[in-house]
């Protein structure tokens, strides 16, 4: 029996993406779900805010067949701006649409 396949996207900030400490758990729960015929796909962006990753999902819209979509956001994920990329003193970097390198307009 052909078992359909249950595409999920996890989508959110740092804690999603696997940065800032700890093992990156996505990946352990990619393996952990291959036997149920379940597709994982990590849409975790450091320095994301809401904005940010409703413009991600719409990016891979067409590419990954996605049906369920998990979002993981912390309070500050609702007010976090677009970063934009910036080259200044300092090398480059993102910063915040309407920031300037040393701080908030």
């Amino acid at each position: 029996m052909l078992k359909l396949s249950r595409p999920y996207a996890f989508v959110g900030g740092s804690f999603t993406a696997g940065f800032h400490g700890g093992k990156p758990w996505v990946p352990a729960l990619r393996k952990d779900m291959q036997a149920d015929n379940t597709e994982i796909y990590n849409l975790g962006a450091s320095g994301t805010g809401v904005e940010h990753l409703y413009r991600l999902l719409k990016s891979v819209e067409k590419e990954l067949k996605i049906t369920h979509i998990l979002i993981l956001a912390i309070s500050d994920d609702f007010r976090q701006k677009i970063l934009v990329p910036t080259y200044g003193r300092f090398g480059n970097s993102f910063l915040p649409r309407g920031s300037t390198e040393y701080g908030m307009r």
